[in-house]
C-alpha cells in the first residue's frame, strides 16, 4: 500500500529534495522544528524503522552519518545554507 513517503518519492506530493539516489530520498521537513530539518527515507518498502534489516539500515543511515571518508554530505542543491547533521 502506498503511503505519504511513496507519494513524495514519486513526485505526487511536492517536496524540497535535498538528496536522491537509488536507495534513499531526502527532503526538507514541511514543519521544521529547526532550519534544515531533513527527512531521509528509504525507497524500499518497509513498515517502519523497526523493520529495517541490517543492509537497509546501513544504506539509509550511512547517508547522514558525519563520516570522515570524504563522501558527499547531504546538502540542498543550489543552496546558500549549510546544514549540520550532528
Amino acid at each position: 500500500m502506498e503511503d505519504i513517503f511513496d507519494k513524495i518519492i514519486h513526485g505526487e506530493i511536492p517536496s524540497y529534495k535535498v538528496y536522491d539516489d537509488e536507495d534513499v530520498f531526502a527532503f526538507l521537513d514541511i514543519s521544521q522544528a529547526t532550519p534544515g530539518h531533513t527527512l531521509v527515507v528509504p525507497k524500499a518498502d518497509v513498515k517502519d524503522i523497526f523493520a529495517y534489516d541490517d543492509e537497509l539500515a546501513k544504506k539509509n543511515f550511512n547517508k547522514t552519518s558525519n563520516n570522515r571518508s570524504g563522501s558527499q554530505s547531504l546538502q540542498p542543491k543550489n543552496s546558500r545554507h549549510k546544514y549540520s547533521f550532528k
